[in-house]
């Protein structure tokens, strides 16, 4: 009886160290999507003297999913634009993104930025109960999100991204519930913010204008990279056989 205890606890000892270890589970996507706004599509923002204005330039050669799927080898879609809200993604990208045939194995939502301006969504945050309606808050409107990918794409795993940083009390309410909404549909809740998010101000040379700068991109890549790794790791189940349903890429 001892020593099948000890052989047990052996194993045990064995599979926490493998999930302890810094494996590059990511490479198991070969194609990821990304659902967002100017943070997810690599916006550069930035004051121009010539046209005394501040400009902004969608660059999705060098977002954060980009350069996260340069270092796995893997290829990246976009499914983003500067300015982007929940309903303005549901209305212009969903459409684009139905148009795909070789299907991703992973998508990253990275909305809510935008979302959290009262002027861009009237309705605001609503409630956990406004999931799976047909009410125009953040919570309907980004659960329509999930449940649109889950019913295009239903093998794909899905990573739900709080917001990048800043700590009132409307992000953390807006984070809260890009978490609910995660755990409610089997998602996977990327919690950038309360890892990284402060190392972001708008002091840091990593941010302009409200926006990630083009190193700041390359950091964020390899951050959002580390917590998917992690997130993986504690989910060894759920991504034994990813390949089985995305053999074609």
């Amino acid at each position: 009886m001892y020593k099948t205890e000890q052989r047990l606890k052996n194993v045990e000892s064995v599979v926490d160290s493998i999930v302890e270890d810094n494996y590059e589970y990511c490479q198991i996507f070969h194609k990821i999507a990304g659902i967002g706004d100017s943070l997810m599509s690599g916006e550069l923002a930035f004051w121009s003297e010539e046209e005394q204005k501040n400009k902004f330039v969608d660059c999705y050669n060098y977002s954060w999913l980009s350069n996260l799927c340069k270092n796995i080898g893997a290829e990246a879609v976009h499914y983003s634009r500067g300015g982007q809200t929940t309903k303005t993604w549901l209305e212009q990208q969903l459409p684009k993104m139905k148009e795909e045939t070789i299907l991703p194995s992973a998508y990253y939502i990275a909305l809510g930025t935008n979302d959290s301006d009262e002027s861009k969504l009237p309705q605001g945050l609503g409630t956990f109960d406004d999931c799976g309606t047909d009410k125009e808050t953040f919570y309907a409107l980004y659960s329509k999100i999930i449940r649109e990918v889950q019913a295009f794409n239903p093998h794909a795993k899905i990573f739900c991204c709080s917001l990048y940083y800043g700590n009132n009390d409307t992000i953390t309410k807006f984070c809260n519930a890009i978490k609910e909404m995660s755990e409610k549909y089997g998602c996977y809740y990327v919690d950038f913010i309360n890892t990284y998010g402060q190392f972001y101000k708008n002091s840091s040379p990593f941010i302009s204008v409200g926006h990630f700068t083009s190193t700041g991109y390359v950091r964020v890549a390899r951050e959002m990279q580390i917590l998917t790794n992690e997130i993986i790791s504690k989910n060894q189940s759920d991504f034994r056989f990813v390949g089985l349903e995305h053999k074609e890429i």
